[in-house]
């Protein structure tokens, strides 16, 4: 309180008025009934007059949150001596005013703390989370806690804005920012706070519910407002936060992913080459994992000719499904099985190995993408229609045991040497034994002749049979050379055939020809027959008159030559030769008969063809 003007200045200095010392006062908390709070001391009057007093308030520092009243109270002090009876009393009254009776300074309290909010994070583990994929729900539990936060409705939808790496928490959402004032002392604001399952394949939710109960608070200790924020989950679990810590309150919610099993199913392709696919084909396959591939249940499979097509020729056979459980890229090999009860005329693909790879990746969609790079080549099984040479050969005289006679086969060019596989120098095979006249045979398998891929070719062979040095003993040899030469075609109806031309290798007269259809039930095959004699006989010489007799000169002697065929073959061929010379030395001979021949002292008989068991003489006189 100071003087509010300068003549109460002056009467304060001149002692006329006198302050309380010190001129001040401190407010109390109001008594009932609405009392005055501030009272000052007394002020002392000597001299009647009419003084005027300001009052102000001081606050230095003012509490928090406290705005201080500014105005100054002006108190006018009227003192006078009031007579009493018509005379003057003596002592001094003093009447009090202010200007419209205002004498209550009014301070405003005004208590309030920003709050930046709850921060709602989410942490995806297993793989990268992306934008958009988590849905976060926040609900305001009534209408005060909905309004709070600005919200027209009590339930909010939150989704995760950006890229997070594994195994990181990122913020999906932080709740509006609040700034509380003392009219929100005494109120929770709640709200729960769940993850929506979106249905992400391979992440598995957080199913905790978060409540939130927002409570401002007033330490009159330190005459501040602060938040209390408290977090509680569905499994009891609870936490607190206080707005003057530097914790942030947080909410947040774990997911994991990983990635389901994938599959995938390798397939393969047969193909049947030769003919068509008929009821009752079918071929075996086997399929191996490299390096602990996981496998497919069944690790066989069959292909038939009801099997998918793929093709002209073609049936598709397929291994799967096989189940991944990790990324990486997985080999296999496929191999076809011999069988135990091979197919006639078909030769089997088993040493061939196909190749196979998965590769097994997770693109985080929930499953295992699998994507296979299957073998580049087929399994190619080869029908051969069943297509001869067959070589026959024949011993007359005797019989004839295994190998002892051989033929040569020398093809004519490289087409001919590949079709036939043979060297390009030709081979020698034996000949198996056969009784006395009988054929033995060797069939010489030519297969490819009647493919499709031996057309437009002409194979030759040249047959001879093998003569050995020296020769066997009594045994004639066939010295016959024969070309063999093969044209497979297709007839009109579209059949295949091959025409066989059998010439005389040396003079080219053409022998026989041959047709033989795809289709012919009974096939006949070129043939070529080889026919040896094995000449047995016996040759005796006698003389008339008898060898050791007294002969005088100029008598004659006749000489008798007998063969005999022992064979049980006939005889051709044969001839004898004797050497005259001790005869002609001291004789002459006379008329030769027919089939004998004199060549210097050498005798020369040529045996008449003699029938099995026959004889015949010649007599030279």
């Amino acid at each position: 309180m100071a003087a509010a003007d300068d003549s109460t200045a002056t009467a304060i200095s001149d002692g006329w008025v006198t302050l309380p010392s010190p001129a001040t006062a401190t407010a109390t908390a109001p008594a009932s009934g609405g009392s005055p709070n501030v009272l000052f001391d007394q002020i002392t009057f000597t001299r009647q007059g009419t003084y005027r007093f300001a009052v102000t308030e001081r606050a230095d520092p003012a509490p928090p949150g406290v705005q201080t009243d500014t105005r100054t109270i002006v108190y006018t002090v009227v003192v006078s001596d009031q007579p009493v009876d018509g005379r003057l009393s003596g002592s001094l009254d003093a009447q009090v005013s202010t200007a419209n009776d205002d004498s209550t300074l009014v301070n405003t309290f005004t208590a309030l703390v920003p709050y930046s909010n709850l921060v709602i994070t989410k942490t995806l583990t297993g793989r990268d989370a992306r934008p958009g994929e988590f849905r976060i729900v926040v609900e305001a539990q009534d209408a005060a806690s909905r309004d709070r936060l600005g919200w027209a409705d009590a339930r909010q939808v939150f989704t995760n804005p950006i890229d997070s790496p594994d195994g990181t928490p990122a913020a999906v959402t932080t709740l509006p920012a609040i700034t509380f004032t003392q009219d929100d002392l005494g109120k929770t604001y709640t709200y729960v706070i769940t993850e929506e399952d979106t249905d992400v394949g391979g992440v598995s939710y957080d199913d905790t519910a978060h409540t939130v109960a927002i409570s401002p608070q007033y330490d009159f200790d330190e005459n501040e407002m602060w938040v209390r924020t408290v977090v509680t989950d569905t499994g009891g679990g609870s936490t607190s936060f206080d707005s003057r810590d530097t914790a942030t309150p947080t909410v947040g919610f774990d997911n994991t992913y990983a990635a389901g099993p994938g599959t995938a199913s390798i397939s393969f392709n047969k193909r049947l080459l030769g003919r068509d696919w008929r009821a009752g084909d079918s071929f075996s396959f086997a399929i191996t994992g490299l390096d602990g591939a996981p496998m497919p249940d069944d690790t066989t499979v069959t292909v038939e000719a009801g099997s998918d097509a793929g093709g002209p020729g073609i049936r598709i056979g397929e291994f799967g499904p096989i189940t991944f459980s990790e990324p990486g890229d997985y080999s296999y090999e496929i191999r076809e099985l011999p069988s135990s009860d091979p197919i006639e005329d078909i030769a089997y693909d088993v040493d061939r190995v196909l190749t196979a790879t998965v590769h097994v990746t997770d693109d985080g969609s929930g499953t295992l993408e699998t994507a296979v790079t299957a073998p580049t080549q087929s399994f190619e099984n080869v029908y051969r229609t069943p297509f001869e040479y067959d070589v026959f050969k024949r011993l007359l005289g005797r019989d004839m045991s295994d190998g002892e006679f051989s033929v040569r086969v020398v093809p004519d060019d490289e087409a001919s040497a590949t079709i036939a596989d043979l060297p390009i120098d030709g081979a020698v095979f034996e000949m198996p034994g056969a009784s006395d006249g009988q054929q033995s045979l060797v069939r010489r398998q030519v297969a490819p002749i009647l493919t499709d891929e031996a057309l437009g070719q002409t194979y030759c062979f040249v047959y001879s049979e093998e003569i050995p040095e020296p020769p066997l003993t009594g045994v004639t040899y066939d010295t016959a050379r024969y070309r063999m030469c093969t044209a497979p075609s297709r007839d009109d109806d579209g059949v295949l055939q091959a025409t066989t031309v059998l010439t005389d290798a040396d003079s080219g007269d053409q022998l026989r020809e041959w047709v033989v259809r795809e289709d012919d039930p009974l096939k006949d095959f070129p043939q070529i027959t080889f026919v040896n004699a094995y000449n047995s006989w016996t040759l005796t010489k006698s003389s008339d008159p008898e060898s050791g007799s007294t002969v005088q000169p100029g008598a004659t002697v006749t000489y008798t030559l007998t063969a005999q065929n022992t064979a049980s073959s006939a005889l051709s061929g044969a001839q004898a030769v004797d050497d005259l010379a001790d005869v002609l030395s001291h004789a002459e001979l006379g008329d030769l008969p027919d089939g004998l021949a004199l060549d210097g002292t050498r005798l020369t008989w040529s045996v008449p063809d003699l029938a099995a068991g026959r004889a015949r003489r010649s007599r030279t006189p």
